[in-house]
């Protein structure tokens, strides 16, 4: 038996070995060879935690390919005639074929239209990414794959057995595991999800004696109306910890781009990366190898808003006027305006419904208008008409938690974040990302999702007493769009020279007159630019910085991780 392993961390080892018959101390090679004995091709559902690996059995020559159940552990894969290869990039496949696959122009187009829509595939036609939740065998020419587990399969519990103390063991069980004593740093904000993971390794803590964590914040003292700093403070003082404070009033949205262009090997970056993976180098820097992050959160609990629509159905009204309070206050959203929505559940103004439904696709932050003519009829018709669940009239909780769990945005996000911290030369995790933790939430009904008007209710209660009710009693969460504009406005000159037509998009993908308005109104209008404008804008940037790396002579190792 032969392994290629990549970024493989097993929270459950002990229980492997158990099962196997074989020592807890057995090493990796050896767990994974008694796993592949016993379960075979089912050794993948069996295993918890960020996992991407290929077994070869040297008796008949076949290859077994898993990995995790969210894709937290990124793993790449491409075929020639004679050979298959695996990599944990992309980058590492090109280097191995010896040569740059020609570029995937659909997803290079799906960048500039602002569209995730893409599970497996990558900017370079030919190499693909290995599907979450699979696995694959490989045998004498043939090729067999199967999903093994899938949330959709996970039954609703309409009547949970004490769900909020479940939830709290979950996540302190998940956040225990993610913790390497003396080298671990949170990423700590004054919102819900990372205030949660301090309370429960401040406990874990002082139970064990072990020592704080280092706490990590992005702070915006400069700039009113955008400082969690109360929050942060208020978290701060309950759990014990004494956060390293980074400023982020005014940053620049394409500060070091190019280093995180080369770790991800392709333009798929959040916005707001330059500000918060600062913080990965500040980790590595003060010697964590480990960063907690609570990415993940709101997907994984729910904002339980699917609970509206189920409200009105069954003309619940009193009820939904008072769960519409969460929705108004996180949003901005005039209350009573929200509340008529959904009185389309009316027989009589079931036209308002459907017309609603049409707005929400027609104000879809996927803009084919960004497009140039021939990039447009070069794709499907149809791949930018994306109509979410909510503008459905049938749609309820269990169906808006699904999509957004499910969302090809979401392995794609986690990509980026493995990507980034290992060549940051940390490791990030992401205890929210749990498979019993986000099984239960998912099976939860929607009352303990929104109730009282708080939505993510059952959070909430998994931490009362250990958090400040200021923080678990919030209902607004800071948005980083401000940031990223003004960060976006102080640069103006370099943005107007990374999207001057004469050097941007060697591609011809980016409509002509959509670029030039926008960078009228950037040049004159500054932080009072359109927004979706200056998204595009900052796509187009980061493309003509990608345009020099991808077409670039290939180097004669993988992109390496950093000690900066």
């Amino acid at each position: 038996m032969l392994l290629a392993a990549v970024n493989i961390r097993l929270d459950n080892f002990a229980a492997i070995a158990e099962a196997c018959g074989i020592s807890p101390k057995a090493s990796l090679d050896d767990l994974l060879a008694a796993g592949w004995r016993r379960w075979g091709t089912g050794l993948a559902a069996q295993l918890r935690g960020p996992f991407a690996f290929v077994l070869r059995d040297l008796t008949d020559g076949t290859i077994y390919a898993a990995r995790d159940h969210f894709g937290l552990a990124p793993l790449f894969v491409t075929e020639t005639d004679d050979a298959l290869f695996f990599g944990q990039t992309s980058q590492s496949l090109r280097i191995a074929l010896g040569r740059s696959p020609a570029d995937d122009r659909t997803m290079l187009a799906d960048f500039i239209a602002g569209a995730y829509l893409e599970r497996e595939r990558t900017f370079f036609e030919g190499i693909t990414r290995f599907a979450a939740a699979h696995w694959a065998l490989y045998r004498q020419g043939d090729r067999q794959r199967q999903r093994y587990w899938s949330l959709s399969d996970v039954a609703a519990d309409p009547h949970p057995d004490a769900p909020v103390e479940r939830f709290r063991a979950l996540l302190d069980r998940s956040v225990a595991q993610c913790i390497q004593p003396g080298q671990t740093a949170l990423m700590l904000s004054g919102g819900l999800d990372s205030s949660a993971i301090a309370a429960s390794a401040s406990l874990s803590g002082a139970q064990s004696g072990s020592d704080p964590l280092d706490a990590l914040s992005l702070t915006y003292r400069e700039t009113p109306g955008w400082c969690d700093d109360r929050h942060l403070a208020a978290v701060a003082a309950r759990t014990g910890l004494d956060p390293v404070e980074v400023a982020g009033d005014v940053h620049d949205p394409l500060q070091d781009m190019a280093f995180w262009l080369r770790a991800v090997d392709g333009p798929h970056l959040p916005r707001g990366h330059s500000v918060s993976f600062q913080l990965l180098h500040l980790a590595r820097r003060m010697g964590d190898g480990v960063v907690l992050s609570g990415h993940g959160g709101d997907e994984v609990v729910s904002y339980g808003f699917g609970r509206l629509n189920e409200l009105a159905k069954r003309g619940a009204w009193w009820q939904l006027w008072r769960q519409t309070r969460a929705a108004s206050q996180l949003y901005g959203d005039d209350r009573l305006a929200l509340f008529r929505r959904y009185l389309s559940h009316k027989p009589y103004l079931r036209r308002l419904i459907r017309r609603l439904a049409r707005k929400v696709a027609e104000e879809s932050p996927v803009q084919r208008r960004y497009l140039s003519d021939d990039t447009v009829r070069a794709i499907e018709p149809d791949r930018y008409d994306i109509r979410p669940a909510a503008g459905r009239l049938d749609h309820d909780e269990r169906m808006l938690h699904l999509e957004a769990l499910d969302h090809a945005l979401q392995p794609g996000s986690l990509e980026v974040f493995a990507l980034c911290s290992h060549a940051a030369g940390v490791d990030t995790r992401l205890p929210f990302y749990d498979v019993e933790l986000v099984e239960q939430s998912f099976s939860l009904p929607s009352e303990w999702k929104l109730r009282d008007g708080l939505s993510r209710y059952v959070l909430r209660a998994a931490y009362r007493g250990d958090l400040p009710d200021e923080t678990l009693n919030r209902r607004d969460k800071f948005d980083f769009t401000s940031a990223f504009l003004a960060g976006l406005v102080s640069q103006k000159d370099k943005v107007l020279d990374l999207t001057d037509p004469a050097v941007a998009d060697p591609w011809g993908l980016v409509d002509r007159r959509s670029l030039a308005d926008a960078r009228e109104s950037l040049y004159r209008n500054g932080a009072g630019i359109d927004l979706g404008d200056a998204f595009f804008l900052w796509r187009v940037a980061v493309l003509a910085m990608w345009a020099e790396i991808a077409h670039a002579p290939l180097p004669a190792a993988p992109f390496p991780h950093s000690d900066n």
